[in-house]
């Protein structure tokens, strides 16, 4: 299938990146091409001091096969990885429960920090003292789009902050909610 051999050409070609390709053509009702309608998004470390044509045209040289014969419109997206980013992700899919709290678990340093530790109980859960970091905890805001702390992550998405966890918990479906 031809997305699975762009994304594996680019994935060779720009060592450590991510790629995702998506075929758009039946988007494209009525289009009189046997060619294909390609979104490629690619994050590469390599694109860092390029500019935006200079990273497409990366992409346009590794793909001039496959748009002479197979592609009929092309749509790139490219960008650079953000560090702080990659390790929220590293860290939030590191558990299965992942808490971004103030302090640790064993030492609370709020008091909400503390309500949602005790909260899931027996659970086994991985923490991260945002205290620690202040360059991280201001990212952890903007990735999650969410203020404030604690911030409780179940199967890497954001379930919410003590006022949430303590709500599900008052109406019994927090265990549902760590599940």
């Amino acid at each position: 299938m031809l997305t699975e051999e762009i994304k594996l050409k680019l994935e060779q070609s720009l060592p450590g990146s991510k790629v995702e390709v998506i075929n758009n053509t039946l988007d494209h009702v009525g289009h009189n091409s046997s060619k294909d309608h390609i979104i490629v998004k690619v994050l590469y470390a390599g694109f860092k001091d390029k500019t935006l044509l200079e990273q497409h045209q990366m992409i346009i040289d590794l793909l001039q096969d496959e748009m002479r014969e197979k592609i009929h419109a092309l749509q790139i997206k490219t960008a650079v990885p953000d560090p702080l980013f990659e390790k929220f992700q590293d860290l939030i899919h590191s558990a299965k429960i992942f808490l971004f709290m103030k302090g640790n678990p064993q030492a609370p340093k709020c008091g909400f920090s503390a309500r949602v530790v005790k909260l899931l109980g027996s659970h086994e859960f991985k923490s991260f003292d945002i205290l620690e970091d202040e360059e991280m905890r201001e990212a952890i805001k903007k990735f999650s789009n969410w203020p404030t702390f604690p911030q409780l992550y179940v199967n890497s998405k954001l379930v919410g902050g003590c006022d949430i966890v303590t709500e599900l918990a008052e109406k019994g479906e927090l265990e549902n909610a760590l599940k």
